[in-house]
């Protein structure tokens, strides 16, 4: 309860009141239909758009695009039919909820030993895979880098709700009409065409040029494109990810006690490449996932480990691509190198 008041918000009190009001009877039911419809739309519409230009051959090739995470077939309970996602029945893709089940054995959702009728896909939550990515997990000798696709959508005014190294998520929510995401499919479209017709950085990303002159003046975009997902392939970044938060973390002292040196100043920071073994005094958050991978209190593990293999692997991409930095709640980058916050050891 330390950072919470008893003392009223009014302004949240109201919102609150219209909100209840707005969902209030028929209008509730019609304005989240309406977000599902949409989302249903959008999804059908990007499906399509893969079966005609394909997915991503390889290299150079102009038959790829954008892949959804998605059933890639749905079947009809009523006729018992399998059809591919795209020609599924909008009324069969809204009304019936075994076409969002994440079943045991389906190559498209990834997860092992699941148990049938677990957990459903949320239709509004939408996830656009960029090209790169096999079947297993790995990273295909060609790529197309996440982060390069939401910078080019941010300077179209178009911004995402998280990204991930080859995945893009965006949620469809009151007001997202057939016109907003209409623009997201454009701007895609737009994306793809500068990257077969080789056009230069600066005339995509002025901003990279004038920051960063000596990195990548005289680029194009199929060239950064090709560097960063070459980069990733080696570094690792995407299995240092699964295996960190793969393991639980020893938790040395208890949070409050990891907060209490923090307010008497009894913590140093300390470069993430000789933190083996340290207990860290703030939350390491990557994002994404947005989830921590430390916790006040708790020991980093030896360098070796994977917990600290992926903060470093996340700094030399930082280091390697300018413009691109990772979001981690809880490090400091100092001329480059990932500091976090650690209880002294002296004490």
């Amino acid at each position: 309860m330390m950072n919470t008041s008893t003392s009223p918000f009014y302004p949240i009190i109201a919102s609150l009141d219209v909100s209840s009001k707005m969902m209030d009877g028929p209008s509730g039911t019609m304005l989240t239909t309406e977000c599902i419809d949409e989302a249903i739309r959008f999804r059908r519409i990007m499906a399509r758009i893969a079966r005609e230009l394909g997915s991503g051959k390889g290299k150079g090739s102009n038959d790829w695009w954008f892949g959804m995470w998605q059933p890639d077939t749905v079947r009809d309970p009523g006729t018992g039919k399998t059809v591919p996602f795209a020609d599924a029945h909008h009324e069969l893709l809204r009304d019936e909820p075994s076409a969002w089940v994440l079943h045991p054995g389906d190559a498209w959702h990834g997860f092992d030993s699941l148990e049938d009728g677990y957990c459903m896909l949320d239709p509004i939550k939408v996830t656009v895979i960029t090209p790169g990515v096999a079947p297993d997990g790995s990273l295909d000798v060609w790529g197309i880098p996440a982060a390069i696709v939401v910078k080019f959508l941010d300077t179209r005014g178009i911004i995402n709700e998280k990204s991930g190294d080859y995945i893009i998520l965006f949620l469809f929510s009151m007001g997202i009409t057939k016109g907003k995401w209409g623009t997201l499919v454009s701007e895609l479209f737009e994306f793809k065409r500068h990257y077969d017709e080789n056009s230069p950085l600066d005339e995509i990303f002025p901003d990279l040029e004038q920051r960063y002159p000596g990195r990548y003046g005289k680029m194009t975009l199929p060239e950064l494109v090709a560097e960063m997902h070459t980069f990733m392939r080696e570094n690792g970044q995407g299995i240092l990810l699964e295996k960190a938060y793969g393991l639980l973390p020893e938790p040395a002292i208890s949070f409050a006690d990891a907060y209490k040196h923090l307010v008497k100043g009894e913590v140093e920071q300390v470069p993430v490449g000789k933190m083996g073994g340290r207990i860290v005094a703030t939350g390491v958050v990557p994002y994404p996932p947005g989830i921590p991978l430390l916790l006040p209190g708790e020991r980093t593990g030896s360098t070796d480990e994977p917990v600290l293999q992926y903060l470093l692997a996340l700094q030399n991409f930082d280091a390697r691509f300018p413009g691109f930095s990772h979001d981690t709640h809880g490090v400091e980058c100092v001329n480059g190198e990932y500091r976090i916050f650690c209880i002294k050891e002296d004490l």
